[in-house]
């Protein structure tokens, strides 16, 4: 099987605009690289069927190659190693470590799922709950693998850097920890819906307040107690009533004061005020609906 080419790219945009998490940058060098290894406490950064490919310090003919390959079927979710602070440009992601170590990622998905137009939507790329220079958890959804630049087939090129320089990810990787379905920041989970009811977690896409139509990408969707991440690209849509948007529905929960629920004390905590039009497009609101007649009917919103 041929090898997969993976080498960490600079993007063309000026420096000064990644402020404080600029990308760490590996040694682009035929000299060998640093060898030391360190089991870093982590999560796996594949979520689901993989192999490893090209590994750490092997020549790639002018360079030695800088990270492990890790391949896994286009659209793969990948999930962030550590939590920290990310940053990311296209087909690449890094985070700085709470632990004090960085990672970084590429050759994320830049393809329209099922083509080969190599759009680089972003869409179908990243999480929608990502933002640059805010925070991420461990396990939380960063993107989906892809074949992105000069990579000869779908897989994740990862590397590892601790204080001083670049070290060997191999043993990290093979301790980390798997997870079956990326993990899900939410600060305003709400209860169990109701009987016939359902909850969807949405990032706003575009909202259009002439007639009340959301339009978003799915993140969760929560059954009882329990929350499902969505681990595809998902757009869903719609329409929020009159009596929501205008905060006249006392069953709401709020678009002017959301509520969050608190388990231990069963009371209910308001969220800041909020328009739609004002949502953060990378936190998603919670739209409480049931379904009559082939129609959404939206019930509930609880605001980013």
């Amino acid at each position: 099987m041929g090898a997969l080419i993976a080498i960490s790219l600079i993007a063309s945009q000026s420096w000064a605009s990644y402020g404080k998490f600029p990308p760490p940058v590996a040694p682009f060098t035929n000299a060998k690289l640093p060898t030391r290894t360190v089991a870093v406490p982590m999560i796996f950064p594949i979520i689901g069927s993989f192999s490893l490919g090209g590994r750490y310090n092997v020549s790639r003919g002018r360079y030695l190659h800088t990270g492990v390959d890790i391949k896994a079927a286009k659209m793969t979710p990948v999930v962030a190693p550590f939590s920290g602070i990310i940053g990311f440009k296209k087909h690449t992601f890094w985070i700085y470590g709470d632990n004090g170590y960085k990672c970084l990622g590429t050759h994320l998905n830049d393809d329209t799922p099922g083509t080969r137009d190599g759009k680089n939507n972003f869409d179908y790329m990243f999480s929608p709950m990502i933002k640059f220079g805010e925070r991420v958890e461990q396990g939380q959804l960063i993107g989906y693998v892809g074949d992105s630049g000069k990579a000869t087939g779908p897989h994740l090129h990862f590397e590892l850097f601790d204080k001083k320089s670049i070290i060997d990810p191999v043993v990290s990787l093979h301790y980390a920890q798997k997870i079956y379905s990326p993990r899900v920041p939410l600060t305003n989970r709400q209860p169990a819906p109701a009987p016939g009811e359902e909850i969807y977690y949405v990032c706003k896409k575009n909202y259009f307040p002439i007639n009340g139509t959301l339009y978003g990408l799915l993140v969760a969707k929560q059954y009882g107690n329990r929350i499902i991440p969505t681990t595809r690209p998902t757009f869903v849509t719609f329409t929020i009533p009159e009596a929501i948007r205008n905060g006249s529905n006392p069953n709401n929960s709020g678009l002017h004061s959301s509520t969050l629920e608190t388990p231990e004390a069963g009371h209910p905590l308001p969220n800041p005020p909020g328009l739609i039009e004002a949502w953060p497009t990378n936190k998603p609101a919670a739209i409480t609906f049931t379904r009559k007649g082939g129609y959404n009917l939206v019930t509930q919103v609880a605001a980013p």
